[in-house]
């Protein structure tokens, strides 16, 4: 094979941010010996991830590795059987990975291949993917028949096998080749600009990115390979008229009748043309005084004058006419043009509204996405329209019931916690009508009843410093950062204490709770829980993972009868029943779980409870991972971020939080 100098440049755009090389593209056969490209090309590659996933970047460098590896070792005697086994080598992989990965976690890619061998371009695809090839000053797009569908979609790590399109095309100096993510491409297809296509390789980059801010695109993926040096790339001129040319017509056509004005003159041969091949008249008026004497000469002839004048003026009047009712036309189609791609558009959008029902929380989410862009791109080209407005409220309505968001509402302020900083660690408990608080940077247990009043601070010595709080009939479980757990009953207001047993550091609590003789601490670092016998705490056991890949240390803690750990690691949440890990669960949300804490769990509730960092949303989840509802509370003048602690009582449908260094009171919603 002959040597292809070409030229190449990649974009990846990650939240409206351009980056100049992307994950998702890969040049191979790099260290490759001659002999090997000799047989068998150049190779690069473009994946898109075919919906989101936290595992997406990590899945397309496996995948890009994998092919390109099986594709330059395969012993295939052909190109196209080549990418074909490397592709399907790639999704094996991924189908693999997929079937024990959890939901969250799982990715599923679309790919496409490119390879230049001798002066020709092979593709290999499997969808979602767009490849754009122009030849010869020719724009062909790959897949051919345009993109499938959305349920026809077969991506890689779907199924055992995967669907791989093949084509190939001519390649020579001029041409360009263009893989890009199908967002992009539907954008260029939409707002009828690839005319840029025909620019250098780094101009195309650049207007792409300049497109993916235009059209709202937050993430996307494009490669260029660019063979140069040839005028071939130039597009071929257009043959539908503009208005110059109209007016170039008209200007034409009056020369045109000047010389038939002049057909008494001694210069009766047909007319010559211009370059662009309008005629042109061979008598030309060089001065007044030529004119007027051919106007005397045609006065002589007063019908023929008459006849001319009228033919001229018909002419003329013509002329106008056609060219006022191309004015009007013009603007009457391109209004027409204007409300038909906003009603296209927003039907689109409504499609995918109704895409996003009855199906998982992860396809959902993208449907609405793709509905929430097609919406702007209709503002766009009419902000008056008064549907917009309606299909927008339809897609707020709609992200509320997909995320499974409820608004707690008419929340009472309950007052405020003294020495509780904003962004204090901090649990809370109701029993009865008692408030308790546990403000773990101070080390103090505030009390406050909710019909007002209250005991305000507790503590047996001013020296102690609790780290961990729990409850039991008739009174409080409290531990301090000395190992010491201490009693204290609300009747009595009588303190009693003993120590639990080990040499651990207690400053690094993170999580305490305890459920009838049993007590439960996790430490900041630390790989498993510790379990102590309140009765008898002397040694405490440790509950580690039994299983292989399960290793855990815990934000917080609640035990119901099992014990469930919340794991800062991955936003997983593990399930301890009789001492031994039972599973791990990740919770499905929309936006995703980021940093899980403050966990409440009771035997007198059906579901668990925690908070989100960061995220001011409580989540409510069965105790079988899925989410039961997002519940948002409605503060005046809350700070994002500031919800520190929450307790719920399903029972009396109670629920108390912190926010800030207030506490509010409220009704939990039925679910």
């Amino acid at each position: 094979m002959s040597k292809i100098q070409v030229n190449t440049a990649q974009i990846g755009i990650i939240s409206g941010i351009r980056q100049d090389q992307t994950d998702f593209a890969l040049e191979g056969g790099r260290d490759r010996p001659s002999r090997i490209l000799r047989s068998r090309g150049k190779l690069w590659i473009l994946t898109q991830p075919a919906c989101p996933s936290v595992g997406a970047t990590t899945a397309a460098k496996l995948v890009m590795e994998t092919v390109e590896e099986s594709y330059y070792t395969s012993n295939s005697p052909t190109i196209t059987g080549a990418l074909e086994e490397a592709i399907n080598q790639a999704n094996r992989l991924m189908y693999e990975y997929n079937s024990g990965a959890p939901i969250h976690k799982q990715a599923y890619l679309g790919i496409s291949c490119i390879v230049l061998h001798d002066q020709e371009v092979y593709i290999a695809q499997v969808q979602p993917a767009a490849i754009l090839v122009i030849h010869g000053g020719e724009v062909s797009f790959f897949p051919p028949d345009g993109p499938l569908p959305e349920e026809e979609l077969t991506p890689l790590g779907l199924e055992q096998r995967a669907e791989v399109e093949l084509h190939r095309s001519g390649f020579m100096q001029g041409d360009t080749v263009v893989a890009l993510s199908t967002d992009l491409a539907s954008a260029l297809y939409e707002s009828a600009k690839e005319e840029f296509l025909y620019d250098d390789y780094e101009v195309i980059i650049d207007k792409l990115f300049a497109l993916s801010i235009e059209r709202s695109i937050l993430d996307g993926h494009a490669l260029v390979i660019e063979f140069p040096d040839s005028p071939n790339k130039r597009p071929i001129s257009s043959n539908i008229p503009s208005w110059q040319s109209i007016s170039t017509w008209v200007q034409n056509k009056l020369k045109i009748d000047g010389h038939l004005v002049h057909k008494g003159s001694k210069d009766k041969h047909t007319p010559n043309t211009d370059d662009q091949g309008w005629p042109i008249p061979l008598v030309r008026i060089k001065s007044s005084n030529g004119f007027w004497t051919s106007a005397g000469r045609i006065l002589k002839h007063r019908f023929q004058s008459r006849a001319l004048i009228a033919r001229t003026a018909s002419i003329i009047g013509i002329v106008l006419i056609f060219a006022l009712a191309m004015a009007l036309g013009a603007r009457a189609f391109e209004g027409f043009q204007r409300v038909n791609k906003v009603e296209n558009l927003l039907s689109r959008a409504q499609k995918e509204i109704s895409a996003a029902h009855n199906t998982s929380l992860q396809e959902a989410v993208r449907h609405l996405q793709n509905a929430q862009s097609l919406v702007a791109d209709a503002e766009k080209i009419d902000p008056s329209s008064t549907k917009i407005a309606v299909v927008r409220a339809a897609i707020q309505s709609n992200w509320e019931k997909v995320r499974k968001i409820e608004h707690l509402k008419n929340l009472k302020l309950l007052g405020t916690v003294p020495g509780l900083r904003t962004s204090a660690d901090a649990k809370i408990i109701l029993l009865d009508n008692k408030v308790v608080v546990l403000n773990k940077d101070s080390g103090r247990v505030y009390i406050k009843n909710i019909t007002g009043g209250g005991p305000g601070f507790i503590s047996p010595s001013r020296s102690v410093r609790f780290i961990g709080i729990s409850w039991r009939e008739g009174g409080l479980l409290i531990l301090d950062r000395a190992g010491r757990l201490f009693d204290y009953d609300f009747t009595s207001g009588r303190w009693t204490q003993t120590r639990l047993g080990g040499n651990w550091d207690w400053d690094k609590v993170t999580g305490f709770d305890t459920y009838g003789t049993r007590a439960y601490v996790s430490l900041k670092g630390f790989n498993g829980i510790l379990e102590y016998d309140i009765r008898n705490p002397g040694a405490a056991s440790i509950i580690r993972g039994n299983r292989k890949g399960i290793t855990f240390s815990s934000s917080s803690l609640g035990a119901d009868g099992n014990v469930w750990a919340l794991s800062p690691r991955d936003g997983s949440l593990i399930q301890i029943t009789d001492g031994k890990i039972n599973k791990k669960l990740w919770i499905e949300a929309s936006p995703p779980v980021t940093a899980p804490f403050g966990i409440v769990a009771l035997d007198t509730n059906q579901h668990l409870y925690f908070l989100d960092e960061g995220r001011d949303r409580i989540l409510e989840m069965s105790a079988d991972g899925q989410l039961v509802a997002q519940l948002i509370p409605d503060l005046p003048g809350r700070v994002t971020g500031n919800i520190s602690a929450v307790f719920v009582d399903e029972a009396n449908a109670k629920l108390i939080l912190l926010a800030g260094n207030k506490l509010y009171y409220g009704k939990l919603p039925s679910s």
